[in-house]
């Protein structure tokens, strides 16, 4: 439990993004994003943009 409580933000940050994948219904979704905004006609910056937005969108978590 000490080692839980002194972890710093970044990490726990760090732990929860490579924890994300094991959600499977919200990978796929996740996925199906990634694709659209791959394909779409954007410029870099805008596909930055995207990608981040999609990232904090799926990185909020979600009760069903």
């Amino acid at each position: 439990m000490e080692s839980v409580s002194s972890i710093t933000p970044a990490k726990a940050l760090g732990i929860g993004m490579v924890l994300f994948p094991l959600q499977i219904r919200i990978l796929a979704i996740f996925i199906a994003c990634i694709n659209l905004i791959a394909t779409a006609s954007l410029r870099t910056q805008e596909s930055i943009v995207a990608l981040v937005l999609a990232l904090l969108i799926f990185a909020i978590p979600a009760r069903s």
